[in-house]
């Protein structure tokens, strides 16, 4: 029987010489669509949804998506599988969690158009 991500808890505390990231303080495990099992450890840096300050009114940094963001973010910096499927698995798990439809084709359409400049930035 699969999960149900709603009930998964993610502990974070900040990181003070960075107002926007935070670090994880217990492992999280997440059943994914396309990765299988999921296990981002405690210690991981995370920033959430990397949207601009003006974006914020309509897609907060953190939300009832959290979950999602946290796992795109630790696809992403771990180069785990291919950029397309880290934002499928954002988009799926959003859709899972509940998020608004218009946020989880607002994001997905972000991510697609500009996540491909973080991408290659985190392959150096």
């Amino acid at each position: 029987m699969k999960t149900d991500i709603t009930n998964i808890a993610i502990r974070t505390e900040k990181v003070y010489d960075d107002f926007f990231t935070d670090r994880l303080l217990e492992p999280v495990i997440v059943e994914t669509r396309y990765h299988g099992t999921v296990t981002i450890p405690a210690g991981f840096l995370t920033d959430f949804a990397s949207s601009p300050r003006w974006a914020w009114i309509l897609v907060p940094k953190r939300g009832i998506y959290d979950l999602a963001t946290l796992v795109h973010d630790y696809l992403y910096r771990e180069k785990i599988g291919t950029r397309k499927l880290a934002d499928l698995e954002q988009y799926y798990l959003m859709k899972e969690l509940g998020a608004a439809l218009w946020q989880i084709n607002g994001i997905y359409i972000a991510v697609r158009l500009a996540g491909q400049k973080r991408w290659k930035e985190l392959s150096k």
